[in-house]
C-alpha cells in the first residue's frame, strides 16, 4: 500500500496529508527518502 500511495502521490492523484493514518508516516518517510519535498498544501517537489 505505502508504494501505492507513494505512486499517486507522486502523480498529483493524492495529497500526501490525505493518506490514511496506517501508511500516513511510512508513505512520508519513502517520499523523503526518494529525494521529495513535503510542501504545505499536501504536494510533493524534487
Amino acid at each position: 500500500m505505502v508504494k501505492f500511495y507513494v505512486g499517486r502521490v507522486i502523480s498529483g492523484k493524492k495529497k500526501w496529508m490525505d493518506v490514511p493514518s496506517l501508511w500516513n508516516d511510512e508513505v512520508q518517510a519513502a517520499l523523503k527518502a526518494e529525494g521529495y519535498t513535503l510542501n504545505s498544501d499536501g504536494t510533493v517537489s524534487k
